[in-house]
This record gives C-alpha cells, sequence and structure tokens, in this order.
C-alpha cells in the first residue's frame, strides 16, 4: 500500500470544494487527488498520503497520484526536516 497501513475515510469532515482536474480513468483516483489536496493545504500530510495512496491504487498509472505521494511526504512549513524514512519513501514514490 505504498507505505501507508490504512486508507483515508470514505466521509472525511467537510475539506471544500477544491478540485483540480487531472488525467485518469478512475472517477475515484480524482476524488482521492482532490482529497490529498485538500489535506495537504490543511497541512494533514499524514492523511494527505492516505488520500493519494488511495488514489494509485484506484489507479495505478496515476502519474499525479504519485507526484502526491512524494510531495505530502516531503518537506513543508510545519516540518522543514524530514527524517531519513520520510526522503526515502519520497524519492520511491516521485520516480
Amino acid at each position: 500500500t505504498l507505505g501507508c497501513n490504512t486508507v483515508p475515510t470514505e466521509t472525511p469532515p467537510d475539506l471544500g470544494r477544491h478540485t483540480f482536474p487531472v488525467q485518469t480513468a478512475a472517477a475515484a483516483a480524482q476524488r482521492h487527488f482532490d482529497r490529498g489536496l485538500m489535506w495537504c493545504y490543511a497541512f494533514h500530510h499524514d492523511e494527505a498520503r492516505r488520500s493519494f495512496s488511495a488514489a494509485v491504487t484506484a489507479d495505478p498509472d496515476f502519474a499525479m497520484g504519485f507526484w502526491g505521494l512524494a510531495y505530502a511526504a516531503g518537506p513543508h512549513i510545519n516540518n522543514m526536516e524530514m527524517s531519513e524514512d520520510a526522503t526515502k519513501f519520497a524519492c520511491d514514490n516521485a520516480a
């Protein structure tokens, strides 16, 4: 499961209606991708990783889902340093 041991809840809190259209044939992949971005914007990167993981599970060829996994695992304003495990996870999912 790409390093995430849980899946996002199907009924998350109301994160708004943001969407970022990406190319995928799976509606579930788009839904999880949008949710992952919203979690990133809310600085809840662990939940974002679960959403992006669900997106690539729905569409294993979904490049933007892998981008989201790397983005959510990378450094951000609330976590400027990355552990060795987080660095490996980001690199593995960016390729």
